[in-house]
C-alpha cells in the first residue's frame, strides 16, 4: 500500500472541514435570509391589508365603489401586491384590480359571510401561503343607536364587519431576493474556502515546509550524508526542533568521524601488526598449515614463503659460516704463513660480499614494495657498460667454462637510466644464466630501436630452460618466485634476482620478458630501457659538466650576457636562461652548484614555472636541485624579499643581491661559496650503540679535517652535548639505542631547547617513521637529513661528502 504523506492528509482533512464549514455557513445564512425576507414580505401584506381595511370601512358601508376603487389603485403603488379584493358581507365585490400574473379564475374571493369580530379572540389578518402570499382582513366599523345622533356614549358604540379586504402578494420579488442571498451565501461559501486553503497553505508552509526538510535531511543522513543540516530559521518549537535535529546532526557526523579515525588507527596497527607478524614468519607457517583445508591459497603463499625463507636462511648462513670459519683460523694462529692469512681473508672478504649482495636483494625487494627505491638517470653510454659487464662477470664465465659475449651494433647510442641499478639489473639476469648453464654460453645482445625510443637488451643462455608452460613463465618475476627447492637447493640464490629486476626495469620506463621452448632449451630474457637523445660535447658543455656551473637566469638579454662573460673570464662554467621553465629545465639537466636567479621574471599564460618565486621553491625541493645553492638578484629591498621568503618556509635562505649588480660582490660571494672548511678539524659527535659502526665512521673521516667523539647511547650524547656543546659542529645519530633512543635525543635537542641549533644527520638501518611524531621529529624542521647505514657502508664517502656540505653551509651562514 502506497504510504500517503503527512501534507497530503493535513490537506484532506483540512480541505473538508473548511469545505464542510463553508457549506453549513452558507446554507445557515440562506435559510436564515429566506426566514427574514419571508417576515418582511408578511408584515408587509398585514400593513396593506390592515391599511386598506381600515380605510374602506364607510366605502364598503355605503358601497361606495369609487373610493373602494382609488383605495385599491393606491395599494397598487407597491410592486409587490398581485391582486386587491374588497367585498361586502354578501359576497358582493365591490373594487378589485390585478396584475399581469394574476387572474381572476387564479385567485379565490375574499371568504362569505360576515360575522362580527371580537378583537380579543379574532385575528385582524389573516395569512394563507399559497400561489400567492394572501392577507385576508375584515373591513370594520361603529354602528351607532341612532346613526343621525353624532355624539354616543362608549355603551352606545358597537363594531360590526362590514365587508373584508384580500390582499395577495406576488412571491417574484421574494424568489429575486432569494436567488441573490443564495447567490451571496454560495460566493461567501467560497469565499470562506479560498481563505481556508489560503491558510492552510500558510500552515502548511510555517508548519509542514520544516517538518518536510527534517525528513527529507533525515532520509540523507540515513542514507550516508552526514554533513546535512536543516535550514530553519524560525524562532517558535519548529526552529528549536530544527535546531535539535542538526544538533543530532552534528553529534552523529562527530561520532562517525570519530568511527573512521578509530577504523584508520586500527588498520594502522593491523599494518604494524602484520610486520611483526613477518618477523614471526615460522609461527606463521605452523599455523598456515593448521588451516590448509579452510583455506589453499594461503597455504600456497605460505608454502612459497616458506621456501624462500629457508633457501634465504641456507644462502645467508653458507657465507657466514665461511666468514667466521676463516676469521677463527687467522685469529687462532692456525695459518703456516702470512700468504695463506691473506688468502684465507680474502675468501672471507668474496663471501662477505657475497652476502651483502644476498642483503641488498631483500631490502632491494623491501624498498620497491614499500615504493620507496629512488633513482637517479642519467645517461649511459652502453658501450662503456659493455665493457665494464665484460670485466665484472668474464672471471666467473671461465671458470665454468662458458662464454660469454656481448653483442650490437657499432656505435651504440646511449640509453637513459640509473646507472648502478642498469648494472645491477644485468649482473642479476648474467648472473642467472651463468648459474643455470653447463655448457655452451651466454650472449649480452643491445638491438637500439631508435624509432620507438628504446634499446632493447637480451640475455640469452643455453642453460636447463623452463619447464612452465610459456604461459605460466612470466610468473617467476613474482617475488619469492622459483621454479621448485630443488633448483635452489643446487643452484642457490633467494629467488628475488627476477623480481628486483622486473621492477627496476619498470621505474625506469622499459618492460620485461621471459621465454624457453621448455627444459633443457635454454633461456631468453629481454627488456628495455628508454634511449637519450645524444647531446654534442664541446670544451665548454664538458667543463660543465665535470665543474662547478652557475646557471644565470635573467629575462634581461644585455644583464644576461654580462654576467655571463664576467663570470666565464673568472673561470666559472656558466649556463644561461631567460625564463622560469628554461630555468628549471636546465637546472634539471645540468644540475648546477650556483643558481643566480632575476626573482621578477616575466611569464606567460602557457608557462608552468611563472616566476623567480616559482623556480626558487622548485629548485628547493627537487632531489636534482635540493644542493644547489641560489643567489637572488633584485631591484627590490632585499629586506622586503625575505621577508617574503620566510612565508614559504624554505630550508635554507638564498643569497640575496640588489641591483644593480657590483662585480666584486657577487664574484667575492661565488668565491666564498666555494670555498672549502676552514683548516681547523669540525668535531662529529657519533652516538651509536654499535662499537663497529664506530670504528668504521673514524676510520672513513679524514684526521685532518674531522675529529670524532663517540657517544653509546643517547644519555651519553646528551651528557657530551651538555659539558663540550660549543666545540660540537654536528651530531651523527642512531635511533635504535637502549636506555635513550634517537628519537628521544632528538626531541629534547631540539623541542625542549637543549641544543636547538646543533645540526643532526641521522644514521639508521631503519630509516622510515612509524608514528605521526616520529615523523615530525624527522622532519627537516628538526634534522638535516637520514642516511641508511647500508648506504653509509656502501658508498664511505658519501658521509663525508654530507658532512662536508652541511659544515660548509653553517660556515657560510655563520
Amino acid at each position: 500500500m502506497k504510504k500517503i504523506s503527512l501534507r497530503h492528509k493535513f490537506t484532506a482533512y483540512f480541505s473538508f472541514f473548511v469545505i464542510a464549514i463553508s457549506l453549513i455557513f452558507g446554507i445557515y445564512f440562506y435559510y436564515r435570509s429566506r426566514e427574514i425576507l419571508e417576515a418582511q414580505l408578511v408584515s408587509k401584506g398585514i400593513y396593506i391589508a390592515r391599511n386598506l381595511a381600515y380605510n374602506a370601512g364607510y366605502g364598503v358601508a355605503f358601497e361606495n365603489k369609487e373610493d373602494l376603487s382609488h383605495l385599491v389603485q393606491g395599494a397598487f403603488d407597491e410592486e409587490n401586491v398581485a391582486y386587491v379584493f374588497i367585498a361586502n358581507c354578501d359576497g358582493k365585490t365591490l373594487a378589485e384590480k390585478y396584475r399581469e400574473d394574476a387572474t381572476r379564475s387564479a385567485v379565490s374571493g375574499p371568504t362569505e359571510g360576515c360575522p362580527v369580530l371580537d378583537p380579543r379572540i379574532s385575528p385582524d389578518v389573516v395569512v394563507d401561503k399559497s400561489q400567492f402570499y394572501n392577507f385576508v382582513a375584515p373591513v370594520k366599523r361603529r354602528q351607532s343607536a341612532n346613526i343621525f345622533q353624532i355624539e354616543e356614549t362608549q355603551v352606545q358604540k358597537k363594531t360590526i364587519q362590514v365587508g373584508s379586504v384580500k390582499v395577495g402578494l406576488s412571491q417574484k420579488k421574494l424568489n429575486q431576493d432569494l436567488a441573490s442571498v443564495f447567490l451571496s451565501s454560495a460566493s461567501l461559501a467560497l469565499l470562506l474556502i479560498g481563505l481556508g486553503f489560503l491558510g492552510s497553505y500558510s500552515f502548511l508552509k510555517v508548519i509542514l515546509e520544516p517538518l518536510e526538510k527534517m525528513t527529507r535531511t533525515a532520509q540523507s543522513i540515513a542514507d550516508g550524508d552526514l554533513s546535512q543540516r536543516v535550514s530553519v530559521k524560525s524562532n517558535d518549537e519548529t526552529g528549536e526542533l530544527a535546531a535539535s535535529f542538526n544538533e543530532m546532526a552534528r553529534a552523529l557526523e562527530n561520532r562517525e568521524r570519530e568511527l573512521t579515525q578509530n577504523y584508520q588507527e586500527l588498520e594502522k596497527w593491523n599494518t604494524e601488526l602484520e610486520k611483526r607478524v613477518e618477523a614471526r614468519t615460522y609461527e606463521l607457517i605452523a599455523a598456515n598449515r593448521a588451516l590448509e583445508t579452510a583455506n589453499r591459497e594461503l597455504e600456497e603463499a605460505s608454502r612459497v614463503k616458506s621456501e624462500f625463507l629457508a633457501n634465504t636462511s641456507h644462502e645467508l648462513r653458507t657465507p657466514l659460516n665461511a666468514i667466521l670459519g676463516f676469521l677463527s683460523l687467522i685469529i687462532d694462529g692456525d695459518c703456516a704463513s702470512r700468504e695463506e692469512e691473506i688468502e684465507l681473508l680474502t675468501d672471507a672478504r668474496k663471501s662477505g660480499k657475497h652476502l651483502l649482495s644476498l642483503i641488498n636483494d631483500i631490502l632491494d625487494i623491501a624498498k620497491i614494495e614499500a615504493g620507496k627505491l629512488e633513482l637517479r638517470v642519467e645517461e649511459i653510454p652502453v658501450t662503456e657498460l659493455f665493457q665494464a659487464l665484460q670485466t665484472m662477470c668474464h672471471v666467473q664465465a671461465e671458470q665454468k667454462g662458458l662464454k660469454l659475449s656481448f653483442e650490437g651494433p657499432a656505435p651504440l647510442p646511449s640509453v637513459s637510466a640509473d646507472r648502478g641499478r642498469l648494472v645491477q639489473v644485468l649482473v642479476n639476469l648474467i648472473g642467472n644464466a651463468l648459474k643455470f648453464t653447463q655448457k655452451g654460453g651466454i650472449t649480452v645482445q643491445a638491438i637500439p630501436f631508435a624509432e620507438k625510443g628504446y634499446m632493447q637488451f637480451a640475455v640469452r643462455d643455453t642453460g636447463i630452460g623452463i619447464k612452465l608452460p610459456k604461459e605460466n613463465q612470466h610468473s617467476l618475476f613474482e617475488s619469492f618466485k622459483q621454479l621448485d627447492g630443488s633448483h635452489t637447493r643446487r643452484y642457490g640464490g633467494t629467488g628475488l634476482g627476477l623480481a628486483i629486476s622486473k621492477n627496476l626495469v619498470e621505474m625506469m620506463g622499459g618492460v620485461i620478458h621471459i621465454s624457453s621452448d621448455g627444459e633443457n632449451c635454454g633461456t631468453t630474457v629481454i627488456f628495455t630501457i628508454p634511449l637519450c637523445a645524444r647531446i654534442e660535447e664541446s670544451e665548454e658543455m664538458e667543463k660543465i659538466k665535470n665543474g662547478n656551473a652557475v646557471l644565470v637566469v635573467e629575462d634581461d638579454r644585455s644583464l644576461r650576457k654580462y654576467l655571463k662573460e664576467l663570470l666565464t673570464k673568472r673561470g666559472f662554467a656558466v649556463i644561461s636562461a631567460g625564463t622560469a621553465d628554461e630555468a628549471v629545465n636546465k637546472a634539471i639537466e645540468y644540475r648546477p652548484k650556483v643558481v643566480i636567479l632575476d626573482y621578477a621574471l616575466p611569464w606567460e599564460r602557457e608557462a608552468i614555472f611563472k616566476n623567480g618565486g616559482d623556480v626558487l621553491r622548485f629548485l628547493m625541493d627537487a632531489p636534482e636541485t635540493k644542493d644547489s645553492e641560489v643567489i637572488l638578484i633584485t631591484g627590490h629591498d632585499p629586506q622586503i624579499l625575505k621577508q617574503r621568503l620566510s612565508f614559504d618556509f624554505l630550508y635554507k635562505t638564498p643569497e640575496i643581491l640588489q641591483k644593480p649588480i657590483e662585480p666584486d660582490v657577487l664574484l667575492s660571494k661565488l668565491e666564498r661559496i666555494q670555498k672549502d672548511i676552514n683548516k681547523v678539524p669540525a668535531t662529529v659527535l657519533l652516538t651509536d650503540d654499535d662499537p663497529n659502526v664506530a670504528k668504521f665512521i673514524k676510520m672513513v673521516l679524514p684526521k685532518e679535517k674531522f675529529n670524532l667523539l663517540t657517544a653509546g647511547n643517547g644519555n651519553e650524547a646528551l651528557d657530551l652535548i651538555s659539558s663540550r656543546g660549543k666545540e660540537i659542529d654536528i651530531l651523527l645519530l642512531d635511533l635504535l639505542m637502549p636506555e635513550k633512543g634517537g628519537y628521544e635525543v632528538i626531541r629534547e635537542l631540539k623541542l625542549d631547547g637543549k641544543a636547538p641549533d646543533l645540526p643532526i644527520i641521522v644514521i639508521t638501518n631503519y630509516p622510515e617513521a612509524q608514528t605521526e611524531e616520529e615523523k615530525r621529529l624527522l622532519s627537516r624542521e628538526t634534522i638535516l637529513e637520514v642516511v641508511s647505514k647500508y648506504t653509509v657502508f656502501e658508498d664511505p664517502d658519501c658521509i663525508v661528502d654530507k658532512l662536508t656540505k652541511y659544515l660548509l653551509k653553517a660556515v657560510r651562514e655563520a
